[in-house]
């Protein structure tokens, strides 16, 4: 786009790549989570005989949370590329993720204090003795991590979310709205086949601008036209300041005598005519 990007959308944009490079950090940084979340489950199910299954559970719940921590952080970064862009449509897709992640944080922060998704994870077992059926909640999957990982996730956790707030808030402001617009393209113009329009400068009026009417153009250079009375040869006034050359006269004097033998004429404007040709 060759418009300029307002400040706006460039803030918008800032605050989503940074906060999806977060999620990646927090995504990866799970995977090393597996073996102590494992180990916590071990040590959590031993006194319920459960010692393969829940282990086994842990870890994988673990690994799951990483993919889907990381598939929002993609998300979000290529709804941040699309915003860039400017791509309307990408403005509406990084609204919904940015929606999605605030309402699946604000989750997560509230149950185990972890910008990803495991605080919606928890683990718990029951036991019946036959007429009454305990159940025991052993925590959820945050409280498998260390301590300073969930210090560290929970304080990116909290930024987090104010920076995506503060993006949907930009993105909705004026000047982005504008910029997002389509812009309305030229008109245009079909020329039919075969015809080439030519440019020509208009002609100045007395006071630079343009004379009223339609541009015409000059007419080309040559002798001055001859203005005077129109009709047969016979009939026009000899002018006496300028002289007929006496063959033009000779001539006219033979056609005017063949039209009054053939009758065309009478005598009288036969007379006429001649002597407005000799000048008797």
């Amino acid at each position: 786009m060759d418009r300029a990007r307002p400040a706006t959308v460039t803030a918008a944009v800032a605050l989503m790549m940074i906060t999806a490079l977060g999620y990646l950090i927090t995504g990866f940084a799970l995977f090393g989570q597996v073996g102590r979340t494992r180990a916590w489950a071990r040590d959590e199910f031993q006194e319920f005989g459960q010692d393969e299954f829940m282990p086994s559970l842990a870890g994988s719940s673990v690994v799951i949370v990483a993919v889907m921590t990381i598939v929002a952080a993609l998300l979000l970064l290529g709804a941040a590329v699309a915003v860039r862009s400017g791509s309307q449509a990408g403005r509406i897709v990084a609204w919904a993720v940015m929606g999605l992640l605030l309402l699946c944080g604000t989750s997560a922060i509230t149950r185990g204090g972890t910008p990803d998704f495991g605080g919606n994870m928890a683990f718990w077992t029951s036991r019946s003795d036959g007429t009454v059926t305990r159940t025991t909640s052993l925590g959820s999957l945050p409280d498998s991590y260390p301590a300073a990982y969930r210090i560290g996730s929970g304080i990116f956790a909290g930024l987090a979310m104010v920076a995506l707030i503060v993006a949907i808030v930009l993105l909705t402001r004026p000047s982005a709205g504008r910029w997002f617009r389509p812009q309305p393209q030229p008109r245009q113009v079909a020329w039919p086949a075969g015809y080439h329009p030519v440019t020509q400068p208009r002609q100045q009026g007395m006071f630079g601008g343009p004379p009223p009417g339609p541009f015409t153009a000059p007419p080309p250079a040559g002798p001055p036209p001859v203005v005077g009375p129109t009709g047969p040869p016979w009939s026009r006034p000899v002018d006496g300041s300028a002289p007929r050359p006496s063959d033009a006269v000779d001539a006219e004097l033979a056609v005017l005598a063949r039209r009054h033998q053939r009758g065309e004429i009478t005598d009288a404007e036969y007379a006429a005519a001649r002597a407005r040709l000799t000048g008797a």
